[in-house]
């Protein structure tokens, strides 16, 4: 009989970036043995990739592998500060997957100038036609 690859208590799925470092050199940076969705998130966040091109899901204790690129752009993008500009994978990613980073960093700008405003004692003018 032949022993599994993996140990039986291992059923933790593991999450790869793949990264393009240009001129057609793809590549899936050395991880950890156990690399969460968290471990992903880091490290987008902490601009640690410059181009990440897919974020690969896999457990081998279910048997299944997917693109989980969507679903880190999703939670990266919840995580994410409006008043604070994206790094450019995060930029990159939340185009990808139809987030629109750009109209957020509007409103949270808008927002905070409206209450600078406030707290300076200014009300909004309001336009009355006579």
């Amino acid at each position: 009989m032949l022993k599994p690859l993996t140990p039986s208590r291992d059923t933790s799925t593991v999450h790869m970036i793949l990264v393009d470092y240009g001129r057609r050199n793809l590549a899936y940076p050395e991880t950890q043995a156990i690399f969460t969705e968290a471990n992903a998130v880091e490290e987008i966040e902490s601009g640690a990739h410059d181009k990440v091109l897919a974020i690969h899901a896999f457990n081998v204790s279910e048997g299944f592998a997917r693109d989980v690129t969507e679903d880190i752009a999703r939670l990266l993008f919840a995580r994410w500060e409006p008043s604070e500009r994206p790094n450019m994978c995060m930029c990159d990613l939340f185009e990808k997957s139809g987030l629109d980073w750009v109209g957020s960093m509007r409103e949270a700008r808008e927002e905070a100038a409206e209450v600078a405003r406030h707290e300076r004692g200014f009300a909004p003018v309001l336009a009355t036609h006579v």
